[in-house]
């Protein structure tokens, strides 16, 4: 009986930390924090990053960020406008420092190449899905490794502009 009972005891101390730790990353930790660490690390690659709705999250049933209305742009890379992107995470995999991307779904995309350069550069630019390129540059010196098994792209449109140079002689 007394081994029920200190078994119950434990149950309801583990339940009561689970509930404290949704609780502060809930209240505690606003994903706004990190738009100006996001549009650093952007700025740092020669990237421009523009977000202009804010980033919230879900918890169920997994962990999802959301990043809200956002422009991404810069020298040899397609500019690129989107209503929305969302970030699935696993949970087990964040608390060794992986960030394992379940999915990314990107909503509303508006491509827009006006070079064949540009062109190259998608894959890696929409949102950073090649990681063998990322581990091989090592230029972003990343405290974490990225993984992601899934890239989603709904309601979007691509679109080539010609650019036409004006040679004067």
């Amino acid at each position: 009986m007394k081994l029920l009972k200190a078994l119950s005891w434990l149950a309801g101390l583990f339940f009561i930390v689970i509930i404290a730790g949704v609780s502060f990353l809930v209240f505690g930790i606003d994903p706004n924090d990190y738009k100006s660490e996001l549009s650093k690390l952007a700025k740092e690659n020669q990237i421009t990053l523009v977000i202009e709705e804010d980033l919230s999250w879900s918890f169920f049933p997994n962990l999802v960020v959301n990043l809200g209305k956002s422009s991404i742009s810069g020298q040899n890379i397609p500019s690129i406008t989107f209503k929305r992107i969302d970030f699935s995470l696993g949970w087990i995999e964040l608390l060794t420092k992986t960030v394992s991307l379940k999915a990314i779904t990107v909503h509303g995309a508006d491509i827009i190449i006006r070079e064949p350069k540009e062109a190259e550069k998608l894959p890696i630019i929409l949102p950073l899905v090649a990681s063998e390129q990322l581990n091989a540059s090592n230029s972003l010196n990343l405290p974490f490794e990225l993984a992601v098994a899934k890239l989603s792209i709904k309601d979007s449109k691509r679109s080539f502009e010609e650019v036409k140079t004006l040679y004067v002689y």
